[in-house]
């Protein structure tokens, strides 16, 4: 099992395979703040799915789920073969949509939901973090 850890935040791999190389600490200072406490995650089909159907009431694996635990803490869930499935879907690279979801995880982690402000924030964030990596 890989595992990295960082001040504020810890990445572990729950399946098989590397951590993907993405600045996953750079990502979560500039969106949540440095002194924000996250646990990332990433899991096989069965634990993405169970967790998809126990918390969405959705079937099959979910891309990502993210879990808010107090206004600087949080977990953010993620399945890797769905989202490399996923990243033809939207016209970007699997490192680029993982990056992408990993913004959109940590949005949902400081309140967004899903709209047009979200959607704005999305970008804006992604195009500043896509030019730094």
């Amino acid at each position: 099992m890989d595992y990295l850890e960082y001040n504020n935040l810890v990445v572990v791999r729950r399946t098989r395979g590397k951590i993907p190389g993405i600045p996953y600490k750079k990502i979560k200072d500039v969106v949540l703040g440095t002194e924000y406490v996250l646990d990332i995650s990433f899991v096989n089909t069965a634990t993405s799915t169970y967790l998809h159907i126990e918390h969405k009431k959705k079937p099959g694996p979910a891309n990502t789920l993210a879990f808010s635990y107090t206004d600087i803490s949080g977990e953010i869930i993620m399945h890797l073969e769905t989202i490399r499935r996923q990243a033809p879907r939207y016209n970007r690279t699997y490192h680029d949509h993982l990056l992408f979801l990993c913004i959109h995880s940590m949005l949902h982690l400081r309140g967004y939901v899903h709209g047009s402000e979200m959607e704005r924030q999305e970008e804006l964030f992604y195009h500043k973090l896509i030019a730094r990596t």
